[in-house]
Order: C-alpha cells, then sequence, then structure tokens
C-alpha cells in the first residue's frame, strides 16, 4: 500500500508587474511621479527534500489478544496528503530521524533549533522532544541542567526526571488490557504490576487468565490484594478465560483441609468478579468451615463506575508499547475491534517508545476505520516525538492527541 506524504509540486515564483500610480483627481497638471513598484510577491515555500523510505526492519514479536466482535463496516484507506503547514520543520525533521531510529542525529537537530532560537509558537514543542530524547538516551545531567532553562524561558516549573520505563517487546493489544501466562507465582510480579497500573487508570480493566499454567500462595496472595485494592477505587477487573484458573484453584482447595488459605481468598475474589451470589456464599461457608474464620462478604458490585463527565467515560482501553517497527495493517486488528457500544475508545501510549513511519500509517488507517465506525478515538499519553510522528501524518485531523506532560 502507497502513501503519498510528501508529495509537493515545484512552486512556479509569481510574476512581478510594476503598477503605475495614478495621478489625483481634479488636481492641475504636473509632472508624473516616479512609478512606484509593486510590492514584491512573498517567496514560495522551499520544497522539503524527499524523505527516504524506511529501513525495513523485522518485525517485533507483537502479542495480540483478540476479541470477538461483530463486524464493521471497512473504510477505504486513509489518504494522508501533504504534511501540515503548522509543522515547524524541525519537528518534521526530528520526528522522522527518531521513526527511523537515530536518536543521535535526532538529538544534534533539536540542540540546534534551540540554540538558533528562532522556534516561533512550535518552541514548547521543540523543547519537550529535546526532553524526551534525553529521557530515552538515559541522559539525566543534561536534563536537570536544560530544566533550568526552561523553567527560566517559559516561566513555569521546570520538567522533572523519570527514570524510562523498560523497553518492552513491541505491543499493540485490545481488551484483554493485560494476559497472565505460566506460573503465577512471586515472578509473575511484574506483569502484576501492569495490572495495578491499569487498574488506577480506567473503569474497568479485562484480565486473561487462560493462560496460566500453574500457581502458589505467594502468587495467589499478590493477585487477590490486588483485586481488592482495585475494588476499593469502585473500578473492576473483568476476567477472561477465567475457567482455567477457577479450575487450578479448586484444585488446591479442599473443604476440611487447612491450607492454601490465600488460594481460598483468591478463589473467593473471583467469584465475586465472576459468579452469582449463591456460589460465593457457598464457596465462603465452606471457608469459615475450613478455617474456623469469618469469610469476605459479598458485595454488590455496579456494572460500571459512575463517572461525573460522560465524554469521559471509557471503557475499552488498548495499549501501544515498546518500539513498533515495520508492521502490517492486520497487526492492528485488535485496536479495530475495540468499541463494543461505547462512542470512546481510548488508547494509552504511555509505553510506547517509538513507532516507524510505515507502523504509523497502518495505524492511521486503523484509526479512520474507527472514526468511519462512529467511534470518537483519544490517544492518551503520547510521547512528544511520537506525538511529533502523528502530527505530521495528519492523525490529529481525525482523532485526539494527548501528550504527556513534561
Amino acid at each position: 500500500m502507497a502513501f503519498s506524504f510528501f508529495k509537493r509540486s515545484d512552486p512556479k515564483p509569481a510574476a512581478k508587474t510594476p503598477k503605475q500610480e495614478a495621478p489625483p483627481a481634479k488636481e492641475k497638471p504636473r509632472a508624473s511621479p516616479s512609478a512606484q513598484p509593486a510590492k514584491a510577491s512573498a517567496p514560495a515555500k522551499p520544497r522539503q527534500p524527499d524523505r527516504g523510505p524506511t529501513t525495513e526492519e523485522e518485525l517485533m514479536s507483537l502479542d495480540f489478544t483478540s476479541i470477538s466482535s461483530s463486524p464493521r463496516a471497512v473504510a477505504p484507506p486513509v489518504q494522508v496528503m501533504e504534511s501540515s503547514d503548522t509543522v515547524h520543520p524541525v519537528v518534521e525533521e526530528v520526528a522522522m530521524l527518531h521513526a527511523n531510529g537515530d536518536d543521535k542525529g535526532a538529538l544534534a537537530a533539536v540542540e540546534s533549533a534551540i540554540a538558533g532560537g528562532e522556534l516561533g509558537a512550535a518552541a514548547e514543542l521543540v523543547w519537550g522532544l529535546l526532553f524526551d530524547l534525553y529521557l530515552q538516551g538515559g541522559k539525566r545531567e543534561a536534563f536537570e541542567a536544560r530544566a533550568i532553562d526552561y523553567a527560566m524561558k517559559f516561566e513555569r516549573s521546570a520538567p522533572t526526571w523519570r527514570d524510562p520505563a523498560p523497553a518492552d517487546k513491541a505491543s499493540v493489544s485490545g481488551p484483554p488490557a493485560l494476559s497472565l501466562s505460566g506460573q503465577l507465582d512471586a515472578g509473575a510480579k511484574k506483569q502484576l504490576e501492569q495490572l495495578v497500573r491499569m487498574g488506577l487508570k480506567v473503569p474497568v480493566v479485562r484480565l486473561d487468565v487462560g493462560r496460566v499454567q500453574g500457581l502458589d500462595n505467594v502468587g495467589c496472595a499478590l493477585l487477590a490484594q490486588i483485586i481488592q485494592r482495585i475494588r476499593r477505587l469502585k473500578h473492576r477487573i473483568s476476567f477472561v478465560n477465567a475457567d482455567q484458573l477457577l479450575k487450578l484453584l479448586e484444585g488446591i482447595t479442599k473443604t476440611g483441609r487447612r491450607e492454601n488459605r490465600e488460594a481460598w481468598l483468591l478463589r473467593l475474589e473471583m467469584l465475586q468478579q465472576t459468579a452469582t451470589q449463591e456460589q460465593f456464599e457457598n464457596l465462603a461457608l465452606d471457608f469459615a468451615v475450613t478455617f474456623e474464620l469469618s469469610p469476605p462478604s459479598w458485595e454488590n458490585l455496579p456494572p460500571a463506575p459512575a463517572v461525573a463527565d460522560p465524554a469521559q467515560a471509557v471503557r475499552e482501553v488498548a495499549m501501544l508499547a515498546g518500539e513498533i517497527l515495520s508492521a502490517k495493517e492486520a497487526d492492528f486488528k485488535p485496536i479495530e475491534q475495540l468499541g463494543g457500544s461505547d462512542d470512546m475508545v481510548a488508547i494509552d501510549c504511555s509505553a510506547l517508545r517509538r513507532i516507524d513511519f510505515v507502523s504509523a500509517g497502518m495505524l492511521a488507517n486503523t484509526l479512520n476505520k474507527l472514526r468511519s465506525g462512529g467511534k470518537k478515538v483519544r490517544l492518551v499519553d503520547v510521547n512528544n516525538l511520537v506525538a511529533a510522528l502523528f502530527m505530521l501524518l495528519g492523525i490529529g485531523g481525525y482523532c485526539e492527541i494527548l501528550r504527556k506532560k513534561l
């Protein structure tokens, strides 16, 4: 599929025709004034150099999780024309260099532009590009020195350093937002920390537990505590393939055998989320008999938490993460299947470090299909480098891009 992102015709200079001033009316004849030359037309905008094709790299392993969905009408591929005139040349240059993996060149370009000082309305974004390059490159000393310059220039709080997230493998996923696999034990802590982050952000987190192969009391205790913490926020976990994990839990929770108490508590938490009150209370009674302790009580959970602003009601959340390179349009199918009955679809980009030009074009097509299906799309926590590329492709014309704050 070909994309004509930068097609421009060669500008032709405007003809310059001198114009004579007419003599004032009703005046005595006098010598004609010297002809006044017409104002020179504004010089044509120079043609930007053609961008070469991005280097083809092997597509990184994408861990997709699909959802069932009724088929949607497929919109024609989005036609992205020229880059917007509002994109400053240095923003365009840095966006392309970063997308192609040339962070050294991108940093040199943005530092040179800031030193030159002719940035106009793009100044704040260009500084944001600088700080993101420092963050991704681990250049803390340079970051903190420039943060002082930024605070003085813009008369606001200086940006603060944050340790960059580990460069996880690229992923594009729709609900479930997280998938647990392998052993649910102490080694699953990293996966469960991601569940906490998601649970703090959105009202409902989908968790696929169908690939869990085994468990122990430590893993059960960790997951049970996270479920309780999210529930206290009036948020929820929606389990996918819950039967697999419930079957494993049932195998180590036998009535009258006083062992694996944490597994009992996790099983009760899962039934609270997935089963009827009668099923929950039957297991709670077995727990009380086995451990001679008061069991947890049933809570009537609302189907979804109340949201003050209906425009912020987003129940379907996808994630773009890592570095997405040389993707195909089919790789974004999990996002295309989002939406359900909701009008708003949010895509969490907080863990997205880089996306190349080709992949961003494929993503643009997917987002346009969602819009054609009547959905409003919001890209959340996009770093400045990726946001600049999205601006260059015109993606902001049909979805909302929320950049990370400095």
